[in-house]
């Protein structure tokens, strides 16, 4: 077994939850031999949620770091990869299932975020399923991106800025977690709050209510999907609602008419790393961002943004629509 890459490499839960079973008595096989008894052999279900738990099998015995009725984080390691049960070389077998029984019908369930590689690009891919044939890669976190966007909870961030009068201002927004675990950001300056979720890969807002002249909804506009993993040459997309954008020269009444029959207006997001820090500075990262009206298949920019990282922070961001043209400083102390 020991000649086996994957052979003893530690196994990571795949996402939060608490250990429904464990099963740990079962000694892997010889090479090319099969253990059709104890078919699954050494095996972790975990729940998620009711109605979601997955399967790990084929584990090596004794090396379990978690028992039946604790609770995991994910990435968090439970054991370690063996060859145990129906399996004759090294591997483990991972499922998604609607119960808590050992070789439950297998759910269709699709992976969070994984880069599938085609021509030599690696592209995003979220909340999907690989096709067959195609070439995937895990994700790797940008230590950096994931510093900056773990907003804690009664952690402040303070900006000041020129407004476009020419004058300059400060504005200060609270990272608040309410009783329903939604995460957002609040101004009581401007009573404006802008709902967010960082799932550790991923952060985006969610949604913003309050004063559209407020630095918090220009950030908002410029941060709206932000990934957090390790960025290269990937570039982010995502749609966006309309009622976002406030263009005079669109009829939305109109599209929202035919709306259930034909969509001819679309919001994208499109966020990258910037092309003059592709070799990025052990301190410093810049991310550019842009928000596209689609009207008929005619593409035209509304607004671009600029964020720049430093020393785990978003030391400033930059956000240009017409006009408007805001350049923001972080001043935390």
């Amino acid at each position: 077994c020991e000649d086996y890459y994957c052979y003893n490499k530690p196994v990571l839960a795949p996402a939060d939850g608490v250990v429904e079973e464990i099963i740990d008595h079962v000694d892997d096989n010889e090479i090319g031999k099969v253990d059709t008894v104890n078919n699954w052999g050494n095996t972790i279900i975990i729940r998620h949620l009711t109605g979601l738990y997955t399967q790990i099998s084929h584990l090596k015995k004794g090396t379990f770091k978690v028992l039946k009725g604790d609770t995991v984080k994910r990435g968090d390691i439970v054991a370690h990869c063996g060859s145990s049960g129906r399996s004759p070389e090294p591997h483990i077998h991972f499922q998604v299932q609607y119960s808590p029984l050992l070789g439950s019908k297998t759910l269709d369930y699709p992976f969070a975020y994984f880069l599938e590689n085609k021509t030599n690009e690696n592209k995003l891919k979220q909340f999907s399923k690989p096709e067959k044939e195609s070439r995937i890669s895990g994700i790797y976190e940008n230590a950096m991106l994931k510093n900056a966007f773990e907003l804690f909870p009664n952690s402040t961030l303070k900006f000041k800025y020129t407004d476009e009068t020419g004058q300059e201002k400060t504005e200060e927004w609270e990272a608040i977690t309410d009783a329903y675990n939604n995460r957002y950001l609040y101004c009581s300056k401007t009573e404006s709050t802008a709902y967010y979720v960082n799932d550790g890969f991923m952060f985006y807002f969610n949604s913003f209510y309050g004063n559209n002249k407020s630095l918090l909804y220009y950030f908002y506009l410029s941060a709206y999907a932000v990934f957090l993993g390790e960025l290269s040459e990937t570039e982010i997309n995502d749609a966006m609602p309309l009622s976002i954008i406030k263009n005079k020269k669109i009829s939305y009444f109109i599209h929202d008419f035919i709306a259930p029959f034909y969509s001819y207006i679309r919001v994208n997001f499109n966020i990258q790393l910037a092309k003059s820090t592709n070799i990025v500075l052990e301190n410093e990262l810049q991310l550019n961002s842009s928000i596209n009206i689609v009207v008929f298949g005619k593409t035209k920019t509304n607004s671009t943004s600029t964020l720049v990282l430093k020393d785990k922070t978003i030391s400033e961001f930059r956000f240009e629509n017409g006009k408007t043209k805001i350049t923001a400083t972080c001043i935390n102390s």
